[in-house]
């Protein structure tokens, strides 16, 4: 009986323990560690900068411009005043006519034999740099006869191709403008000032001569 009684107590302790065990508090539960967090869990990322757009170059402005002037070609490494001419007799006058001709229309034109070593490459990159430099990319040539502006007094090879480039070839054109006008595109040191006074009276009576 007693032995029977002590099994009762024993029994009441566990379950007593038990009851008190399911009564703790969930705030008395420890948190869990960081460290203990699953490894999936999932982690806020910036978004990814989009990369930059490349830009680009801009195109060189090749637009056709139709020009009444020549252009002094023999500047053109390679071109001397027969090789000018022959172009000019082809209808050929800027630079940018030359650098886009294709190499058999130029052997063509300069009627290049088998034992001449004529770089037509070299010729035609460096008239594209002339009509880079002088801002005349997409000039033709309408084949109009320029007049010979050597005549007028100091003038020079590089001042006349100097007003060429800017549209200046003929006598009636110089003579309608002015001194001012002229400066500006002979752009002649302080120095070494030519007569633009000269020859704007050069060119008059040249247009009257032949009025």
């Amino acid at each position: 009986m007693q032995a029977r009684k002590a099994e009762l107590s024993a029994m009441e302790a566990e379950i007593e323990d038990l009851q008190h065990s399911l009564s703790t508090p969930a705030s008395q539960v420890a948190a869990t560690s960081p460290e203990d967090a699953p490894a999936s869990a999932s982690v806020a990322t910036a978004p990814a900068q989009p990369a930059e757009r490349e830009v680009a170059p801009k195109p060189v402005d090749s637009e056709t411009r139709v020009s009444h002037c020549p252009q002094k070609l023999a500047r053109i490494r390679g071109i001397g005043r027969v090789y000018e001419d022959k172009l000019f007799q082809a209808g050929i006058g800027t630079f940018w006519q030359v650098a886009t001709a294709s190499n058999e229309k130029l052997a063509a034109i300069f009627a290049i034999q088998d034992f001449q070593a004529v770089d037509l490459d070299a010729i035609k990159e460096d008239a594209r740099r002339l009509a880079e430099e002088t801002g005349t990319m997409g000039r033709v040539w309408s084949g109009q006869k320029p007049d010979d502006f050597e005549s007028l007094p100091g003038i020079g090879k590089t001042y006349e191709a100097r007003l060429y480039d800017a549209g200046v070839c003929t006598f009636a054109k110089l003579a309608a403008m002015t001194e001012a006008e002229i400066a500006a595109i002979v752009k002649a040191p302080k120095w070494n000032q030519p007569d633009y006074a000269a020859w704007i009276a050069f060119a008059q009576a040249q247009v009257q001569k032949s009025a």
